[in-house]
């Protein structure tokens, strides 16, 4: 398994995008878990298309990348907005599967088991 670090210029600088462990550091919003200090932590397995991309984006604070081979990528950050966070797993589709935390995972079984009846009439 390998581990990827990333940093981003912004303006020139690369200590803008890193905090002091080299963790990606991005701004920090307040959100809808109830104010500046809440936050969640995210952990997504990511397959195909999306295990290779992901590496080029930034989706949150304290943001790793762990390759696990060339088809399987473990993305962990920190998420402050339930609604977007919820978008962007569903937006990857099959191709990721929660590994944490279980109320995003029920929420993804929930939110797909609605798209399906959607569909089913």
């Amino acid at each position: 398994s390998f581990k990827y670090s990333y940093s981003y210029r912004k303006g020139g600088k690369w200590h803008d995008w890193l905090d002091g462990k080299g963790k990606k550091n991005v701004p920090d919003w307040s959100g809808d878990l109830g104010g500046k200090d809440a936050s969640m932590k995210i952990k997504l397995r990511l397959t195909g298309k999306p295990a290779m991309y992901c590496k080029e984006y930034l989706y949150g604070k304290e943001q790793s990348i762990t390759e696990i081979d060339k088809d399987t990528t473990v993305l962990e950050f920190v998420a402050k907005y339930k609604y977007n966070t919820l978008k962007l797993v569903l937006g990857f589709g099959v191709d990721c599967e929660v590994l944490e935390p279980e109320w995003l995972k029920n929420e993804v079984v929930k939110q797909a088991s609605l798209m399906s009846a959607l569909y089913r009439k």
